[in-house]
């Protein structure tokens, strides 16, 4: 690349550089992603997609698109303007010979053995790992699947390239084996690279090296693939003067003699931060929540575990957890880490049941755990026994940018209220990952608006504390790595333990280092263990590698003493992440993909009752080319979250198995599209992505239709119903419940009754011939009752239809067995509506006591549904309610107006008519009509009978009453 001006680098880690110095892009993994994605499209591209690609879900994709550029266009248009956008579309412009790729893209248009040699090899040079390394993003499965597929393309052109240069070259052995190697590092399990090294230092008289290296072939093939070489390598041996299979055993390095390098004894240039570590030791309830901040490797986990320590000094419990990269569509990950150590024997009898999911060392969940509430509930209820027993509790969240949405649910749940708990948290994490993270994000501010935040802030060390850190570790040239690391303590301490004088930017040419001194075998135990992403038992290695346990534990020692593995729980854990990214880094992208193929059947292999397996497992099968795995295992893991109210985990893992589904025979997989579809919309994606899950459930309910699956066609039409209900289209949904109906009247039993008691729910909802839905429910309820089972649709249809009927009692006992179900069932909407209906009978009765107590549940589902007209009905109901007792009418006004604006008119023409009853029975005559016409022409807009005909009636009551006062003001 030219030294002037601006280049970026993307064949490898993502680099920008200005005049040839380094440029830091935005920490946030999306802006650097949007950054990559932008420069290697070749037109511009519309705002709506880059939000599908980089933020399918948060609330305001578009405002994040808008944050990312502005984090962009300094470095893009410092000169020149690159980056253009408008209000459709992004582009970067005019860097095409600036982009590494797009230079390799130009040199090697056209054959290759037409290319001079010399414009081959400065393509080869552009190279500096795999395209866009660590770019991939947990829950952006297009982008990575887009990652996937260019990272191809690119390996496929550097493999011809050196293929091409090993051949050209073949007279010049010297210079061809620099290229055969790069093969070979390139993917160490392409026999044909292996064999090209062989002959060329055969070529070279280096007979000693050429065995060595077809052992190693031997070693790879046999550890990966369960494979012997064949007839190529053979025969290149032969050319050295051997026909047998070598059979020289690499060096193993010994325990005895891997470097050991003495840990820091203590912190070095953190006394500022250790007087914020006492003060929320002192006084934990003044700012319950300490957050440490910085760069990774800067010394934040250092600091947690140094306050863990002061924390066990004082007699206190810690309940310590990290999050993990792989695991942020895992429910609850952080607190099943946090509690995984914590003595069973600590946990009340009474909360067992309820706590399993989190702590699976207490056995089975309790078979009605009832989700999020009554997880939550738990989790709060340990906490107030153990700050009982002990003299406090600390809890400690390290890597919180990785943070799953269900664990932010319980975090928050816990420091609502931090005096009740008398517990401290603390946490830390990168600010530039926080960004990418809207639950972590969302959290901090929430923490950060309730006074509740310590925020520390972790700089890099200052030169005299880093040299003191250097001398303590017997460094032998400080001032050369001091200078070198940038006061960076995990680089300082990696540098030292690798010998050097220097230290790199990164860690990962130390970790390429430190892993090529050892054995094969070792190696291969550091490669499993980045690949499975996240701390890893023993038993589970073991089977990986195919080796005895007592040998695994050698090989693990011998990582542990280089200082690449720990000891954790069970098993092993990486000493930072950032030496799992370098081992990560020396796995190529067909090893990396086997290897996750084969961590996908161990773990299809273990024992999983909860499902709690099944998140890893999508992973890695889809990531190991194992699709129907895959799938299947996304619907598992996506209902499980489900169960456990983890919703963003459940949409993040069901989106990930839609990717998978396309990779199958369309028709095999239909009833597996219809679960995962079944599970976004329940995870309620419906109202977020309305458009491309009602494309996609119209689209599969035809063709199970044409392929005579009525379950199959049952389920899709009722996800129909829901999503067009959910949205406000009554007469779509209408249409689609019949639809259901008809479809599971040829299916079975069971699908029958669902079919029949929704369908009728869905007519009552529109207020549509309520005789034939009375008919329906009473053929559910037959079926139903020979059947054994209890359907949520039957209790709330039967609510419904007593409503219409002006039976209060009949309609409150059905409605209130049908909210008990919803809530086992965590049917947040279905749990709505039956308890505003509830709030409804109140309301019409006179109770509006009941009414005041249901309102903070109802606020809380509302906003669980996203706010709308749920936030504006539950206000309206509380209004209401007051304005019954005695209050005033300015708030129901005030409500009311909320209501128009969120376009629910059915629910508007109910809402109008209360107000025009109460204005009736106040006397104010002309407020009721004007409240009765208004309801009126809202009812008659949908088509809600009886609200129409309900307003008819208070009109003409109030006409009458009204002109009967003039008549008898004009008599006077």
């Amino acid at each position: 690349m030219p030294a002037s001006g601006l280049q970026i680098q993307v064949l490898g880690e993502l680099a920008v550089f200005v005049d040839g110095r380094h440029v830091a892009v935005s920490g946030s993994r999306k802006t650097r992603a949007l950054l990559a994605f932008l420069l290697l499209q070749d037109r511009p591209v519309t705002r709506e997609h880059l939000c599908e690609l980089l933020w399918p879900h948060p609330d305001d994709p578009r405002a994040a698109l808008r944050w990312s550029l502005t984090k962009l266009r300094p470095i893009l248009n410092a000169h020149a303007d690159h980056l253009e956008a408008d209000r459709r579309t992004v582009a970067i412009n005019g860097l095409d010979d600036r982009v590494d790729l797009r230079r390799v893209d130009r040199i090697v248009q056209g054959s290759l053995t037409e290319i001079a040699v010399t414009d081959l090899e400065s393509a080869a040079g552009l190279f500096h790992g795999e395209l866009l390394e660590g770019m991939e993003i947990p829950d952006c499965h297009r982008f990575n699947e887009w990652l996937i597929a260019r990272s191809e393309a690119a390996r496929r052109a550097r493999r011809l390239i050196l293929e091409t240069l090993t051949a050209r070259l073949a007279t010049t052995p010297e210079a061809a084996l620099a290229h055969a190697r790069a093969r070979v590092a390139m993917d160490p399990l392409d026999e044909g690279a292996h064999v090209d090294v062989v002959r060329l230092l055969g070529a070279l008289g280096r007979s000693a090296e050429a065995r060595a290296q077809a052992e190693r072939c031997r070693q790879i093939l046999n550890t990966e693939l369960g494979a012997t070489p064949g007839a190529a390598l053979r025969e290149a041996l032969r050319g050295l003067g051997r026909t047998a299979e070598p059979r020289a055993a690499v060096v193993v390095t010994d325990k005895a003699s891997a470097p050991r390098v003495t840990e820091p004894a203590g912190l070095f240039g953190r006394a500022e931060e250790c007087l914020r570590l006492e003060a929320f030791l002192e006084a934990p309830a003044d700012r319950p929540v300490l957050y440490l901040e910085g760069e990774a490797g800067i010394g934040k986990s250092r600091l947690l575990a140094e306050l863990g320590q002061r924390a066990v000094s004082r007699g206190q419990l810690v309940l310590a957890g990290r999050s993990w990269e792989v695991e942020s569509i895992r429910p609850y990950g952080t607190w099943v880490e946090m509690l995984s150590e914590l003595d069973p024997d600590l946990v009340p009898e009474d909360l067992r049941g309820d706590l399993a999911p989190l702590m699976p060392s207490l056995g089975q969940p309790a078979a009605d755990h009832g989700g999020l509430e009554r997880l939550t509930a738990a989790v709060q209820g340990l906490l107030r026994h153990l700050v009982r027993v002990v003299p406090g509790v600390i809890i400690m969240a390290d890597d919180v940018h990785w943070i799953d949405q269900a664990s932010v649910s319980l975090l928050s749940a816990v420091t609502r209220d931090p005096g009740e708990f008398r517990c401290g948290l603390a946490c830390a994490g990168r600010p530039g990952e926080v960004v990418d993270n809207e639950p972590a994000r969302a959290l901090l501010r929430t923490w950060n608006r309730g006074g509740l935040l310590d925020r520390v802030a972790v700089g890099p060390l200052p030169g005299r504390d880093a040299a003191a850190l250097a001398r303590s570790l017997s460094a032998d040239d400080v001032d050369g790595i001091v200078a070198a690391c940038g006061g960076n303590p995990l680089f300082l301490i990696e540098s030292v333990r690798e010998g050097r004088g220097t230290a790199a930017t990164g860690v990962d040419s130390l970790v390429a280092d430190r892993l090529s001194i050892l054995d094969e075998p070792t190696r291969a135990v550091a490669r499993w263990a980045a690949v499975m992403g996240h701390a890893f038992p023993a038993a589970r290695m073991a089977e990986l590698v195919s080796a005895p346990l007592a040998e695994l534990l050698d090989r693990t020692e011998i990582l542990e003493q280089h200082g690449i593995l720990r000891p954790h729980g069970d098993g092993w854990d990486f000493a930072h992440d950032l030496l799992r990214r370098g081992v990560l880094a020396q796995v190529s992208g067909p090893r990396r993909m086997l290897m996750h193929r084969r961590i996908a059947q161990t773990l299809a292999g273990e024992s999983d009752p909860d499902g709690s397996l099944a998140g890893d497992l999508a992973f890695h099968a889809g990531n190991g080319g194992e699709p129907d795995l895959a799938v299947q295992a996304a619907i598992t893991a996506g209902d499980r979250a489900l169960r456990l109210a983890a919703f963003d985990d459940a949409w993040r893992t069901a989106d990930r198995g839609l990717l998978q589904v396309a990779r199958l025979e369309r028709d095999a997989a239909l009833e597996r599209h219809i679960e995962l579809l079944r599970i976004l919309v329940l995870a309620g994606l419906g109202r977020r992505r309305r458009i491309e899950i009602t494309d996609q459930l119209e689209e599969v309910a035809d063709r199970a239709r044409a392929l005579a699956r009525p379950a199959a066609e049952r389920t899709a039409r009722w996800l129909l119903s829901v999503v067009t209900e959910e949205a406000g289209d009554l007469e779509a949904a209408s249409q689609h419940s019949l639809g259901a109906e008809a479809a599971g009247r040829a299916a079975d039993p069971r699908t029958r009754v669902l079919a029949l008691a929704n369908t009728a729910r869905c007519l009552l909802q529109l207020e549509r011939e309520p005789e034939r839905a009375g008919v329906l429910l009473d053929e559910a309820q037959d079926l139903a009752d020979t059947l054994e089972l209890s359907a949520l649709d039957l209790h709330w249809g039967r609510g419904l239809l007593h409503t219409l009927a002006g039976d209060h009692d009949g309609a409150r006992a059905s409605l209130t067995e049908g909210s008990e179900l919803a809530r086992s069932q965590e049917d947040h909407w279905a749990l709505f509506e039956c308890l505003s209906r509830l709030s409804m009978i109140d309301v019409a009765t006179g109770s509006t006591t009941d009414v005041e107590r249901r309102h903070e549940e109802l606020e809380a589902l509302a906003q669980k549904l996203g706010g709308g007209s749920e936030t504006a009905l539950a206000r309206t109901l509380l209004a209401l309610a007051r304005r019954q007792a005695g209050g005033s009418a300015e708030e129901l006004d005030s409500a009311l107006s909320d209501l128009r604006a969120a376009d629910a008119k059915g629910l508007l023409a109910y809402a109008l008519n209360e107000a025009a009853r109460l204005d009736l029975a106040d006397g104010r005559l002309e407020a009721a009509l004007r409240h009765a016409e208004d309801a009126m022409a809202a009812a008659t807009a949908v088509g809600r009978r009886h609200q129409r005909d309900r307003a008819s009636r208070i009109t003409a009551r109030v006409t009458a009453l009204i002109t009967d006062t003039r008549e008898r003001g004009e008599t006077a």
